[in-house]
């Protein structure tokens, strides 16, 4: 449900959905592919067993399905309202620049292989 609040920076999150048709198809095939993995071990079959046992998976009642959807839902009001008060998580740039600081960089010399010297990325 996430990837409905990540389409848009605003508040209109299914606007022009037919725009992107490509997402739509990809979202779908997601939850197909889910409740066919998730409900595999009531196939009549070894197969279906198989992929329960390859996910260590039990299938789930419809009452599930619904919680399941309502909870992951939750996501929907709770971006909605960080959109509103204007916060926005942390973003490349942010955190990975402090980290790179700190990191060596390799230079290819005086290593006993070969290479692999390292001086800072300042």
């Amino acid at each position: 449900m996430n990837g409905f609040n990540v389409r848009s920076g605003g508040f209109g999150i299914f606007r022009d959905l037919g725009a992107n048709p490509g997402f739509l198809r990809v979202w779908g095939g997601i939850v197909l592919i889910m409740a066919a993995i998730i409900n595999a071990p009531l196939l009549p079959n070894e197969i279906g067993a198989w992929i329960g046992a390859m996910f260590s998976c039990t299938p789930i009642h419809p009452g599930g399905w619904v919680l399941a959807f309502l909870l992951a839902a939750t996501m929907l009001p709770v971006d909605l309202l960080r959109k509103a008060t204007g916060t926005r998580p942390a973003v490349s740039g942010d955190i990975s620049d402090s980290l790179n600081e700190s990191l060596p960089v390799i230079t290819g010399e005086g290593d006993r292989c070969g290479g692999g010297g390292t001086e800072s990325i300042i």
